[in-house]
């Protein structure tokens, strides 16, 4: 009935037809009409509208981070099954594998809606815990037991959305027998939520930038090489 208002005659009724299509949510999506060369131009116009807004619903929906709420004291393997339980993030156990003791120490923690990585790293730093970043899990996170001398994860790290920054590496060359020949190469660990998601991103159109230059990533290699002339001490980095 909505799609068909979209070519009625009255201004106001194709107006609130479309506003309506979109009010309804993403969920609407699979049952628009495909457009064709026999809809009439109103109508395709209108539905190109509502399809593309649809779609920047459900993937604002589908890329929004998970919350986490956790208050209290509680084994860390039962704060990891409540992090499950909220987000849909499953965890995998790895300490067997490595031959490491399989603690599950109490925690105690205060979380209210906070952001999966944040909560996680939190829950994670109270066992001594960490994530083995090498795993073969398709849509779950693996955790072992903390190297003794590794960092905590709180403060290592930069969040946004979905996804989990920090830097790992940073490595500076120079050519001693030609001083114009030096690299700067830092190593940056993305993690995402492992929850069902479809993300795609060319890496043509990565971008990291300091306070005054910016850097487009070169071809499909992941480990980017930048210009001889790095970023200056204290630049804050931006991953886009």
């Amino acid at each position: 009935m909505l799609v068909k208002q979209l070519d009625s005659n009255q201004l106001a009724q194709r107006d609130a037809s479309e506003k309506e299509l979109v009010a309804l949510g993403a969920d609407v999506l699979e049952h628009l009409p495909v457009v064709n060369n026999r809809t009439p131009a109103e109508v395709r116009n209108r539905l190109t509208r509502v399809r593309a807004a649809l779609l920047k619903i459900a993937v604002e929906a589908a890329t929004r981070p998970a919350t986490v709420s956790l208050d209290g004291e509680m084994n860390v393997l039962e704060a990891l099954k409540k992090i499950t339980e909220q987000t849909g993030n499953a965890f995998v156990d790895y300490r067997e594998r490595f031959n490491q003791e399989e603690k599950n120490p109490k925690i105690k923690v205060s979380l209210e809606k906070v952001p999966f990585w944040q909560a996680l790293d939190t829950v994670l730093d109270a066992a001594e815990l960490s994530l083995y970043d090498y795993d073969d899990e398709a849509s779950a996170l693996a955790f072992t037991n903390r190297d003794g001398a590794a960092l905590k994860r709180t403060g290592q790290a930069f969040y946004s959305g979905l996804f989990r920054l920090e830097p790992s590496r940073i490595e500076a060359v120079r050519n001693l027998k030609n001083p114009a020949s030096r690299s700067l190469r830092l190593t940056v660990d993305v993690a995402w939520e492992p929850r069902p998601i479809v993300l795609q991103q060319p890496l043509a159109e990565v971008e990291a930038k300091d306070e005054k230059t910016s850097w487009n990533s070169m071809g499909a290699k992941v480990n980017w090489s930048f210009p001889s002339k790095g970023p200056t001490p204290g630049s804050k980095w931006i991953f886009r």
